[in-house]
């Protein structure tokens, strides 16, 4: 009998990027004894880059992420998104 050689190949490739939601609390700061966020809450949807994309280090890969969030964490998306 012959034995099977195994594949070097992965069965599936994974992605580059994943497109993630982030929920927003939309008053922001720190939710005081007491109190409740209600429905003060709305939501980010953003692609980042996944840890396969490449074989770089984990310095590079959050910075990576962090470009990527950078700019929409800076739009009214997540209070669109609550209206």
């Amino acid at each position: 009998k012959q034995k099977k050689k195994k594949s070097l190949r992965p069965l599936f490739k994974l992605p580059t990027h994943i497109n993630v939601g982030i929920p927003v609390h939309l008053t922001g700061g720190v939710i005081l004894p007491g109190q409740s966020m209600g429905n003060r809450i709305g939501a980010l949807c953003v692609r980042v880059p996944s840890s396969s994309a490449t074989a770089i280090t984990m310095k590079q890969h959050l910075k990576k992420t962090h470009e990527s969030l950078y700019y929409v964490k800076r739009t009214p998306t997540a209070l669109l998104t609550h209206i």
